[in-house]
Parts: structure tokens; C-alpha cells; sequence
């Protein structure tokens, strides 16, 4: 199994079914795939204002969905992106 050059994760293969025997490889962490014009990575060392500006949005996503939650499922989901939010974040440790 090969791994991608931008984050280390497995590359999935799957089998286009098409005559040739092709195959598709993708990443999904990177977001390519080999069909595509581009082989886009994950950014490395965003700035301050890039980072506020996720933040912001993923604030958004979350009062969003946190308004309209009515299934087990749905409050899974917004506990899993409240876990994403909080890796965003870090505590000051008084002295």
C-alpha cells in the first residue's frame, strides 16, 4: 500500500470497472484524485488571521446544526466537530 507525499495516509485504490482495467487512486485527507487537473495538500503553518477565520466558520457550522440536532446521530455529529473545534483552542495555564 502507497502512501501519499502530503499527509502520510493511506492512498485508496479502487477499480473503475471500465475496459483497460484502470484504476482510480485518491486521498481523502488531501482531497485528490488522480482523475483530477490538480494534486492539491493539507496547508502547513497557517496564520493567525487563516486560523480565526476557520474557527469563525466552523462556529457557524456548529450553532447551525446545534439548532436543527433532533436525532442520536445528529448530536454524535455535533460532538465530533465540537472536537474538532477544540483542537483549534488551547489553555493558558495561570502561574
Amino acid at each position: 500500500m502507497t502512501n501519499c507525499t502530503g499527509c502520510n495516509e493511506p492512498i485508496e485504490h479502487s477499480y473503475t470497472a471500465s475496459f483497460g482495467g484502470d484504476w482510480f487512486s485518491s486521498c481523502n485527507i488531501c482531497d485528490w484524485h488522480s482523475e483530477g487537473d490538480e494534486h492539491t495538500t493539507i496547508k502547513q503553518g497557517l496564520t493567525l488571521e487563516e486560523l480565526i477565520a476557520h474557527k469563525k466558520k466552523l462556529n457557524i457550522l456548529y450553532n447551525h446544526h446545534h439548532k436543527t440536532a433532533r436525532t442520536t446521530e445528529d448530536y454524535r455529529m455535533l460532538n465530533y466537530l465540537r472536537t474538532v473545534m477544540d483542537e483549534l483552542l488551547t489553555v493558558d495555564k495561570e502561574e
